[in-house]
């Protein structure tokens, strides 16, 4: 219940976008309609025209260190990014074992993230990847010529996700209002998008047209490019500027990765 009440607007907005969407869902509470308990509660199952998928919903609440920074009145300093990653890892990781229980059940399950209070957390692509490894940069380096050759980005250590680590987690979303006010306590609704990104050692996959609106972001792993995409759920352009943007999207390199 405590939880709940922390995380109510997170939780909230979860439900605008499932409502948005015309997606039927069962919450926390009411979880035994649908599906045997296991010890843990997730916060929804949801019921969609392409399968049915568990849901935990993580919110972040305590000031990150740019945030701290900044109330000190600190304008100029360093921050290291995996300060930065720890938080994300970590929303990520209690989540993860909220689901847990439920991972020899064949179906899909998602994390969602919820920033509504703007902890200064980066929730962009190039961070959510590195929740498979901190990008780390190789080379080899050439002694006769005295540099170094072919540097390259891999994915490193401190992942919470891998082929034997939360594999069950089908994809992590981040769920973002579209309109938001300078004086915002979310009492109106308003349209939600997200920002998906799809794993690519899960267990069971979440169907991609699940979340796959004209205003979403995904990001997914092409094993034949060896590189993670990001490109628009749908288009809205004619069929000839379609294909050629989407020629462009598929172009679109966050950064190429090697060992996923």
């Amino acid at each position: 219940m405590l939880k709940k009440l922390k995380d109510k607007i997170s939780l909230q907005g979860f439900e605008w976008l499932l409502k948005q969407r015309g997606y039927q869902y069962w919450q926390e509470d009411e979880l035994e309609k649908v599906i045997a308990v296991r010890g843990t509660h997730p916060d929804f199952y949801v019921k969609t025209p392409q399968c049915e998928f568990l849901a935990e919903v993580k919110s972040f609440e305590a000031p990150s260190v740019i945030d701290e920074a900044v109330n000190r009145g600190i304008k100029v300093g360093v921050v290291e990014p995996k300060d930065l990653l720890k938080r994300l890892s970590g929303a990520c990781k209690e989540a993860a074992r909220q689901l847990k229980p439920y991972a020899d059940l064949n179906l899909p399950m998602i994390i969602v993230l919820d920033n509504w209070r703007r902890v200064r957390i980066p929730l962009n692509p190039q961070y959510l990847i590195q929740l498979f490894g901190v990008i780390e940069f190789r080379g080899e380096c050439n002694p006769k010529k005295g540099i170094t050759e072919r540097i390259r980005p891999f994915h490193g250590g401190k992942r919470q996700l891998g082929p034997n680590l939360h594999s069950y987690v089908s994809a992590v979303v981040v769920q973002i209002p579209t309109e938001r006010y300078i004086d915002d306590d979310f009492n109106i609704e308003r349209q939600m998008r997200v920002r998906i990104l799809h794993n690519p050692y899960a267990k069971v996959s979440l169907h991609p047209e699940v979340f796959r609106d004209e205003t979403d972001t995904i990001i997914s792993y092409s094993a034949l490019e060896s590189r993670w995409e990001m490109r628009p759920g749908r288009w809205k352009v004619s069929m000839h500027k379609e294909m050629l943007e989407e020629d462009t999207w598929s172009r679109t390199r966050i950064v190429e990765l090697e060992d996923v």
